[in-house]
């Protein structure tokens, strides 16, 4: 049974066998990035996700309760979600 860091990926407070993570989706294309194949968690309620600011670089969590873009905590300019998961106000 493969552990997440065995996949390439790195989950230092979740190294446990895949089959425990009860978001796990597995292998397909990522809504975020495009990238195929890849190794995915469901987006569910009190998850989140770390997008780094384009401008700046700064990392800003976003909540994927509501899953609207924000302003970016250190600069200003707005930080969004993936057009394909962000809610459309």
């Amino acid at each position: 049974m493969a552990t997440f860091p065995e996949l390439g990926i790195p989950m230092h407070l979740f190294e446990v066998p895949t089959t425990a993570a009860g978001d796990d989706v597995g292998p397909v294309t990522c809504r975020l990035g495009g990238v195929r194949e890849r190794r995915c968690l469901e987006l569910g309620i009190g998850d989140g996700l770390n997008l780094t600011c384009p401008a700046c670089g700064v990392g800003n969590g976003l909540g994927s309760d509501d899953r609207i873009a924000k302003f970016c905590q250190s600069w200003g300019p707005t930080v969004s979600f993936a057009d394909s998961i962000e809610t459309k106000k």
